[in-house]
């Protein structure tokens, strides 16, 4: 078996940078001579001159050949255009082959205009033109995929696009600074580190104001020091900030360089200050210094230069600050010290002890014995941070209100500039101030991946005026997202400003042990997990409330929108028992979607408790979350959604939509489920010819076994799924019951069946569908009788009709066209005597939702004979050349018209109800024996069975 051919480009890349870490490590290697050193420095930059040389090279060479394939491409969509869709799309298909390097993964998928948002993205058709591109377009969507629940498929995906020669330098840059940000996060340094030397030799013709050159020159200036090479770092850094002057962070990086500086009599602390003071001094801010000059610098050990604090006059504003402390006895001296150095002096510090078991109490007493200004709140329990919050905002009596965490330190003018700002402008609701995240001896670092900066908003300096405090209320009973929902609800209140202040007023101290590096509810989980379910429930919420008076959140409120159990004030977290638990990508549009939310629906409708896991699909973008309708079932308490980490325990499992376990998701909730169903609403390709390929039965197989112990019950949606499911070796034998989608059919069927030829002249005769050439008949003729072209009737087409239009030119006079989504399907359908469904020759067309919907309303339906197994006798059936002569016969027959549309509404009766779902998992759980285990059938390749 030979292996795969490398590619030259990314291996000229690597020897690079294999021999600029050996320059380096000689250059700084103390035990050679000079002469030693110098003889093999000159060989090694002369090896780097000829690897660069060649790799420069090579880059041309690609560039000329992109240009070529550039060139090449245009032509062909200039053919293309000139021909037939369905001739000019695979022209173009099969003649531009990618490399190997990107032959490797799916090719990409040009967006529609109408969908661009949610294009697959797995290598890019990305082409250097000779223009340096300076903006990433799919580095930055595959590393959303990555932190969003899909490391190992973008991990593989952005290796591939940062080893393309066809991929752009930005591009290659930030797949390289995606990929080191997520192997730091991970503590492996040494493939973080190759991939920051990579980003930057891909970046540098980047700009300076680059977010990768930025954050890229931090991580790097880390590692250096890290490995006790600080003076490289120094170099490294001494040249950015020459390009780049404004940028506050490479002075703080340049301060981290000297905290092990041992070379230095005082151990680097003069200089690690004078680097820190540069950003304040500039910015008009007083400079920091070490409160005891003969101790470490560090979070316990700073505060500003003196300056005489202004005395309290009787109508200065108080300001209360509140602070929640639950085992702080390390750090609450110098969090509570820093409050009571504030050069504004007009402040009441409110302490609340949430139950600690370590003295912090008794500090804090201490302090207070010292200080008026300062009092403690013991709480018998532990209450968790909100709570706590909200027992010492009943204490406040000041005119402004503020928080400050046990382990935060801020900067002396903090209070006084947030203060400055709300005098001035008296329409503000609050304002917010920036920070930087340091470890106890005052290095600055991220919370948990590398970023281009240091200095980030702090969402825990929110100042608020007392009115605004009024109108708001307290913080919710959450354990550790109040201060993401407090904001968001000061927000909607009206306007909260950031200081113009570009430096940190705040240090915020970074520990793993920390409340937000806790595994469960880990910071990064606002990408994927609790913490990204909290603000979409809570930006719902928010959504939803229609005057300011509903803003207010009363004390000791319950939680106005659920939340992850772990998030909650109690902490509790356990197995989740439920009868259903749906697994679906909740925010695709049309048929398989709105089928899986109806089972939902006709869940909640049987009295069952319904659980639902968003699992986006992959190749779509991972950051949406459920559709509006589906966050409402949430709200409303009929559902409850289940995040990554958590435990279940279900009756019944569903799998709404077989594409989603094409690729593996992170942190899976462990699910133990005594029947498992996967609902065939699509087979694996799309068309006859086996080509448009949507999943991998096999892959899908082997993670349900992977995720669920077993591959399940697959079952089909329609007697035709059925018998192509049993045709092909690759699906398990199907369920022998047909799961026929559901719809509402007390809403749906609700209106009398009528025949309207005495009421209108003529008939409408209509469609309802994505406007997609699969949707469509291939050929002019066939669309054109199809849909009654130019016939003595109407023609309503609601999704769209620009591919047919395309294909048969010159719009007939009785079309009418309708967007998708302009009006509601329902009210559209109402108004049809006919529905017509004629789809492409090649398409499998697995079951048509919108037939089932038509024939509710009482529409007759006129399909192509491919229909017949599913339907039978509900509907009629024809070829295109005949759908007008069928459809004028029964206009003319009012009895005839009649009866055929009450046999499609009693179909849709007897099989699409609500009600036939429990029915449906009554004979499941008599079929199924959940308790047998699993093996492959021996008799049949891919098949299933028991024993």
């Amino acid at each position: 078996m030979t292996s795969e051919p490398k590619d030259p480009t990314a291996a000229l890349r690597a020897i690079v940078s294999e021999l600029e870490i050996r320059l380096r490590q000689v250059s700084s290697d103390a035990r050679l001579r000079a002469s030693q050193k110098d003889k093999i420095v000159a060989g090694l930059e002369a090896e780097l001159g000829t690897v660069r040389n060649r790799l420069k090279s090579r880059e041309a060479r690609n560039r000329r050949l992109v240009r070529r394939m550039n060139e090449l491409e245009q032509k062909l969509l200039r053919v293309r255009d000139s021909l037939p869709g369905r001739l000019g799309r695979p022209l173009l298909r099969g003649t531009l082959e990618l490399p190997p390097p990107v032959r490797a993964a799916p090719p990409p998928q040009r967006p529609s205009p109408a969908d661009a948002r949610t294009a697959a993205v797995v290598v890019p058709s990305t082409r250097e033109t000779g223009e340096v591109q300076t903006t990433a377009t799919f580095a930055p969507v595959l590393e959303n995929k990555l932190w969003g629940g899909f490391s190992s498929s973008a991990i593989a995906d952005l290796i591939a696009l940062r080893d393309s020669p066809l991929a752009a330098s930005v591009e290659v840059a930030y797949a390289a600074w995606a990929l080191a940000r997520w192997y730091d996060a991970a503590d492996d340094p040494q493939r973080a580190y190759e991939n920051l030397v990579i980003c930057r030799l891909a970046a540098r013709n980047l700009p300076n104001t680059s977010p990768v050159v930025r954050g890229g020159t931090l991580f790097e200036a880390k590692y250096l020091a890290q490995s006790s090479r600080a003076s490289l770092a120094r170099e490294l850094l001494e040249k950015a900030i020459a390009t780049a002057p404004d940028d506050l962070s490479l002075e703080l990086a340049m301060a981290n360089t000297f905290v092990e500086s041992v070379e230095l009599e005082d151990g680097g602390d003069v200089k690690r200050l004078a680097w820190i003071n540069r950003i304040y001094e500039g910015a008009g801010v007083l400079p920091i210094e070490k409160i005891d000059p003969d101790q470490p610098l560090g979070m316990g050990n700073i505060t500003a230069s003196r300056r005489t604090a202004a005395p309290i006059f009787p109508t200065d504003p108080l300001v209360s600050v509140i602070v929640p402390a639950f085992n702080a006895v390390e750090t609450i001296s110098f969090a509570v010290g820093s409050l009571l150095r504030q050069t504004w002096q007009n402040l009441e510090v409110i302490v609340v002890d949430d139950c600690s078991t370590d003295g912090t109490a008794d500090i804090v007493d201490e302090i207070a014995s010292r200080d008026e200004r300062v009092a403690c709140i013991r709480l018998r329990r532990n209450e968790g941070v909100n709570r706590a919050r909200n027992h010492g905002l009943e204490a406040t009596t000041g005119d402004f209100i503020t928080v400050h965490d046990a382990d935060d330190w801020d900067h002396p003018q903090k209070i006084e500039l947030h203060l400055q700002q709300m005098l001035s402008n008296p329409h503000l609701v609050g304002n917010l101030s920036l920070w930087a995240r340091v470890s106890p001896d005052l290095q600055f670092c991220w919370s948990y991946r590398a970023n281009p900066t240091f200095i980030e908003q702090n969402g825990s300096s929110l100042f608020l005026s007392r009115s605004s405090v009024e109108k708001l209320g307290y913080w919710m009973p959450d354990r550790d997202s109040g201060d993401t929902e407090y904001l968001m609800r000061a927000r909607k209140l009206g306007r909260v400003d950031l200081l113009p202040s570009r430096v940190p007023l705040a240090f915020g101290l970074h520990r793993p042990t920390s409340l937000t590096q806790a595994k469960t509810n880990h910071v990064r989980t606002i990408h994927f997990g609790p913490r990204r379910e909290y603000r979409e429930a809570a930006s719902h919420w928010h959504a939803t409330l229609e005057d300011e008076q509903a803003l207010h959140v009363p004390r000791d409120a319950v939680m106005p929108f659920p939340v992850p159990w772990s998030l909650l004030e109690t902490g509790e977290e356990g197995q989740i028992e439920l009868d259903l638990l749906v697994v679906m990508d909740f925010n695709l549009g049309a048929g398989a979607y709105n089928s899986t939310v109806n089972y939902v629906r006709a869940a909640v409708a049987a009295g069952l408790k319904v659980g639902i896991f968003h699992w986006r699909r992959y190749d779509l973008d991972v950051t949406a979350g459920p559709h509006r309708e589906v966050r409402q079932l949430a709200h409303d308490r009929q559902v409850r959604v289940i995040v990554a980490g958590e435990t279940v325990k279900a009756t019944t499992a569903i799998i709404g939509y077989p594409s989603i376990l094409n690729h593996r998701i992170d942190r899976f909730p462990e699910v133990s489920v005594k029947h498992l169903v996967v609902i065939i609403n699509q087979m694996a390709e799309r068309l006859t010819n086996q080509r448009e390929r949507e999943y991998d039965p096999g892959t899908v197989r082997e993670n349900l076994k992977s995720l669920f112990g077993t591959e399940g019950t697959w079952v089909p949606i329609s007697a035709l799924v059925r018998d192509l499911m049993k045709a092909d070796d690759r699906y398990p034998l199907p369920l022998d019951d047909v799961w026929t989608p559901l719809i509402d059919t007390i809403s749906w069927c609700r209106g009398e069946l009528r025949w309207r030829g005495t009421d209108r002249p003529r008939p409408v005769i209509g469609r309802h569908g994505r406007d997609h050439p699969n949707k469509w008949p291939s050929s002019p003729e066939a669309i054109r009788a199809a849909y009654a072209a130019e016939r003595p009737c109407d023609v309503r087409l609601l999704g769209g009709a620009d591919h047919a239009l395309d294909i048969i030119g010159e719009a007939p006079s009785n079309w009418r066209v309708f967007s998708y989504g302009s009006m509601d399907v329902r009210k559209f359908l109402e108004e049809l005597d006919f529905f017509v469904h004629f789809h492409h020759e090649d398409y499998v067309e697995e079951f048509g939702r919108a037939i089932i919907e038509a024939m509710a309303v009482g529409c007759v339906a006129v399909l192509p004979k491919h229909f017949e197994a599913i339907f039978g006798d509900a509907a009629i059936y024809a070829d295109a050349d005949h759908v007008w002569a069928t459809c004028e016969c029964l206009w003319g027959d009012e009895n005839r018209y009649l009866a055929q549309a009450a046999a499609g509404r009693a179909f849709v009766l007897s099989n699409c109800a609500y009600a036939e779902f429990p029915r449906r998992l009554d004979r499941l759980a008599q079929l199924s024996r959940p308790e047998l285990s699993f093996q492959p059938d021996q008799t049949r390749s891919g098949g299933r069975g028991w024993t």
